[in-house]
Formats: C-alpha cells, sequence, structure tokens
C-alpha cells in the first residue's frame, strides 16, 4: 500500500471508530441520542479539524462525547502515521521507510534523513504548545468557572485551536470572552503555531535562538511568515474598516475589544473556525473577506487547511512578473520553476472547480441564499468551520 493510501486508510479508520463511539448513549446528554449520521458527520468535522457541527457540542454531548471529539481533533490534527511513528521513536523504536515518505509527503521540502530527527521532536513541540495555552487559559478562566471546569475548558480549546479545529465546549464558542485580552492573545497564538506548520515553525525558532547556521530564513519560510502576516493584517484592517460601526458586532464592543475582535477574526477565519462575533450579523463584504481569507488557509504541513500561504503567494508573484513583463518569478532572488507555478495554479484551478460544484448541488437541495452556501462550502474546503 502506497504512504498516501495508509494515510486515508488511517483517517477513515478513525472516523469510524469515533462515529460509533459517539453513537453510543453515554456519549450524549441524558434524554438525547445522537443519530448514525450525525455521528459520522462530527467524528468526519473532528478527525479533519474542520468543526462545522450538526449538532451543538455544549447542549448535546456529554462530557465523554466531548472527551471523545477532543481525541479525534488531536488524532486528526496531528496525522495518523505521523503521530503513530512519533510515538514509536520516543519509546525507543524505529521509522520506517514507508512512514518517512508519508512523513515527508506532508513536510515539503525535507529529506528523508531529515525526516526522523524531525518527528523526533515533533510531539515536544505540539504538546508543549498546547500545555502552555491550555495552563494560560487555565488562569483566565479559572476565577470564573472554578479550577476543575476552567482546567477541562482550557485544554479542550488549546487543543481545538493549535489543531486549527474550532470546536468549542460552549454554544456561542468564544463571544463570552471577546473582551478578554490573555484569552484572545493566547488562542490566536495557537492558531498562528497550529497553521504555520512544523518546518517553518522549527526553522523560525533555530533562527531566533541563533541555531541556523545560515543566518537567514529559507524560501520556504520566508513565504510563509511574510504572506501569513501580510494576510492577518490586510484582514484585520478591512475587518475593522468594514464593522467598527456595526452595532451587531465590532460597534457593541469597546475600543480594544474591536481591535481584538477584528485581528481574531481575521486570524480563526483562515482555518481555525472560532469567533467571537455573530458571523451571521456581518456586513457582506466582511463574509467575503473571509471567504477570500478562508480559501487561502494556512502553511504547508500544518494542521490548517486552504490552499495554502505558499500556493497564494506563488500565484501572486506570478500574477505581478506577467503584468510588469519580468522574465522570471522571483521570490527572494530565488527563480520559482515553471513546475512550481503550474502546481499551485493546478491546485488553485482544482479547489475553485469543487467549491464551484459543491455549491450548486447545495443550492439544489437547500433553500438558502447562494452566498450563504458558498460561505459554508468555502469554510468547509479550508476546513475552517465559520457558518
Amino acid at each position: 500500500m502506497s504512504p498516501s493510501r495508509a494515510l486515508v486508510l488511517s483517517f477513515l479508520l478513525l472516523i469510524l471508530a469515533g462515529t460509533a463511539l459517539l453513537s453510543f448513549p453515554v456519549c450524549s446528554v441524558p434524554g438525547r441520542q445522537t443519530s448514525l449520521v450525525d455521528a459520522l458527520f462530527t467524528a468526519t468535522s473532528a478527525v479533519c479539524v474542520t468543526g462545522l457541527s450538526s449538532l451543538d457540542t455544549e447542549q448535546h454531548f456529554s462530557r465523554t462525547g466531548q472527551v471523545v471529539i477532543l481525541l479525534l481533533i488531536q488524532l486528526g490534527g496531528l496525522g495518523i502515521l505521523l503521530f503513530s511513528s512519533s510515538l514509536v521513536m520516543v519509546f525507543g523504536g524505529r521509522l520506517g521507510l514507508r512512514g518517512r515518505l508519508l512523513v515527508k509527503e506532508h513536510l515539503p521540502g525535507l529529506s528523508l534523513a531529515g525526516v526522523a530527527r524531525l518527528t523526533r521532536h515533533v510531539l515536544g513541540y505540539i504538546f508543549g504548545f498546547e500545555a502552555l495555552g491550555a495552563l494560560l487559559l487555565w488562569v483566565a478562566w479559572a476565577p470564573r468557572l472554578g479550577v476543575a471546569q476552567g482546567l477541562y475548558c482550557a485544554i479542550f480549546h488549546s487543543v481545538s485551536a493549535f489543531c486549527n479545529a474550532g470546536f468549542s465546549t460552549w454554544s456561542m464558542g468564544l463571544v463570552g470572552s471577546r473582551e478578554d485580552v490573555l484569552v484572545n492573545l493566547v488562542v490566536m497564538g495557537l492558531i498562528t503555531v497550529g497553521g504555520f506548520g512544523f518546518l517553518a515553525t522549527a526553522e523560525l525558532r533555530d533562527h531566533l535562538l541563533k541555531r541556523d547556521s545560515r543566518g537567514r530564513l529559507s524560501v520556504h519560510t520566508r513565504a510563509v511568515l511574510f504572506t501569513s502576516l501580510g494576510l492577518v493584517l490586510g484582514g484585520a484592517l478591512a475587518i475593522a474598516f468594514f464593522e467598527w460601526d456595526n452595532p451587531r458586532t465590532l460597534g457593541a464592543l469597546s475600543g480594544t475589544g474591536r481591535i481584538l475582535a477584528s485581528f481574531f477574526q481575521s486570524v480563526t477565519c483562515r482555518t481555525a473556525g472560532f469567533n467571537t462575533v455573530d458571523i451571521s450579523a456581518l456586513h457582506d463584504e466582511t463574509h467575503q473577506l473571509m471567504m477570500i481569507l478562508m480559501f487561502v488557509g494556512g502553511a504547508p504541513g500544518s494542521t490548517a487547511g486552504g490552499i495554502k500561504v505558499t500556493t497564494f503567494a506563488i500565484l501572486m508573484l506570478a500574477t505581478w512578473a506577467q503584468l510588469t513583463g519580468a522574465p522570471d518569478v522571483e521570490i527572494s532572488g530565488r527563480r520559482i520553476a515553471p513546475r512550481r507555478i503550474l502546481q499551485a495554479l493546478a491546485m488553485t484551478v482544482v479547489a475553485l472547480l469543487s467549491v464551484l460544484t459543491c455549491t450548486t448541488i447545495l443550492n439544489t437541495l437547500e433553500a438558502k441564499p447562494y452566498s450563504a452556501l458558498l460561505f459554508e462550502t468555502i469554510s468547509a474546503l479550508g476546513t475552517v468551520g465559520l457558518s
């Protein structure tokens, strides 16, 4: 079996296992029952770290059911074989060639020789960030929720944020913490690190700690870093401009709250799916902006979805080169091979065709505005989870 097929099979098996577990009565609150379709939808959304749900996580699922969802998010975010390979190496085993090939497919630019070394640190990075995030969220929520409940909610949201899943233990998401600076910064930080990619995160860490003998970041990491920063800043400014005086969204917040909410939605709508304002109350132009951000997504080799920021960067640079008559497409002084440009174009075309096809199908089945269905489709494609 090829590495790609092994990965698909692993995800399918995890989804089926999650579906079976969520169907058990113990996973639902008393008086509620989870149908097979709803269990399958929730399990798929959790494993694929999408965040869309046909059921209210707080009102429908018991603590046991929420823990099952949390585990599905964690396993899905890591990637089944990457997760299992890391466990094997931590406990003294060896990573086979097939496992290395599979990990390499999710971490572009890394040689096979470097895969084994990197996977030894993956668990430390992920659980380290999640533990730090959970601790900070617990500090913010413990006074209001109590020690035990605060810790549980902190762990759940930390994992969900780092894995860019967007699931919440509360029906209103993080609306109740929209004015809390610490919660906003922690969740945005976890989403950013999770959507930045393992390779870029490790290289950026080494660069900041001056462990990198090259003295400069690779083209891949620079593309991810600067494109992500541009999208976040541009998105936040646009959201603030569109929604500043909207009494149903930013207009109801303080000055600090408006700034926080603008940045939060810019960060989260690229792949995480959390919200601190009512998404349905946003203006149409804000919805259009969010669809663009959701379509782009995060970095390769990360828990983020979308066509990826590197694909977006290549397309923008290629467009600029065409408009200016430049003979080559370059990034940081390095020429981008035509094959890479064609790959980026093909990926974008396939994604666009998928969005249009699925939206058209939904339009024949659902009596809702086309724009709303388009938003839902892009949210699903980008594994965002906003609705």
